[in-house]
């Protein structure tokens, strides 16, 4: 369902951002939830507060939401 999704362009993520951004927008939108900036931010720091992430990961996942948030 990937190819239905289509995400505004952000210039200050990458393609490794966008890739992992476009896998959580594909879960939300099977689940009938918009996938918008705002439903995605939530997805992410969802996760950040319940899974256990490498610093490396969480690093990133991080930033990635200050990208968006900005």
């Amino acid at each position: 369902m990937l190819e239905n999704i289509k995400l505004p362009k952000n210039d200050k993520l990458t393609d490794e951002d966008y890739d992992y951004l476009y896998l959580i927008a594909d879960d939300l939108s099977s689940r009938g939830i918009a996938p918008t900036w705002e439903n995605i931010c939530a997805v992410i720091r969802t996760r950040l507060e319940s899974l256990n992430f490498s610093p490396d990961v969480e690093r990133w996942l991080r930033s990635i939401l200050e990208k968006l948030e900005k």
